[in-house]
C-alpha cells in the first residue's frame, strides 16, 4: 500500500511535532518518523521547559518570541480543551550572567535590540539599573530571515 504525503517530518520532538501541527493546519498530510518509540522521546526530553528569548541570532529570538505567545495563549492557540488538563504556562522571567565565555552576551544583545522584551541589568556592585521596555513591532519569522518565506 502506497500512501502519499504533502511532507514527511524526520524527528517526532518538539520541533518536529510542532512543524507537523502547523503544517497540518494548513491541509497538509504529514509523515512524522523518528528512530525512538514515542514522541518527545530524544533531545526534547532533556529540555528544562524553559520559554526563552534571549538567541545569539535575530531569527532565533523572533521565532522564540512568537513562541512565547503561543505559550501564553496555549488553550487559544490549540482551540480544543484536554478533558486530563492542559500544559500550563507559568511566567516566570529569567536571569542570564554576562560572562567572557558567553562573549559578554554582545550577540544577544544586537538581537534583543529588535525584539520586544524588559530588561533589567546589574551592575558590578549589585546595584539594579533598569532598562527601557522596547517598543519595536514585533517582527515575524519571515521578515527576520530576510523576506524568506518559511512557512
Amino acid at each position: 500500500m502506497h500512501e502519499n504525503y504533502d511532507a514527511i517530518i524526520i524527528g517526532a520532538g518538539v520541533i518536529g511535532a510542532a512543524i507537523a501541527y502547523e503544517l497540518s493546519k494548513k491541509g497538509c498530510r504529514t509523515l512524522s518518523i523518528d528512530k525512538l518509540p514515542a514522541a518527545g522521546y530524544g533531545p526534547t526530553s532533556n529540555s528544562c521547559a524553559i520559554i526563552r528569548v534571549h538567541y545569539s541570532t535575530l531569527e532565533g529570538a523572533v521565532f522564540a518570541y512568537e513562541g512565547y505567545f503561543y505559550w501564553k495563549n496555549w488553550r487559544e492557540y490549540l482551540g480544543i480543551e484536554d478533558e486530563s488538563g492542559m500544559a500550563v504556562f507559568h511566567e516566570t522571567g529569567c536571569m542570564v550572567m554576562k560572562t567572557e565565555q558567553n562573549g559578554y552576551l554582545e550577540k544577544n544583545s544586537r538581537g534583543r535590540r529588535s525584539v520586544p522584551h524588559s530588561l533589567r541589568g546589574m551592575e558590578a556592585g549589585g546595584n539594579y539599573r533598569a532598562t527601557a521596555h522596547l517598543r519595536h513591532a514585533a517582527l515575524r519569522p519571515s521578515q527576520a530571515a530576510g523576506g524568506r518565506r518559511i512557512l
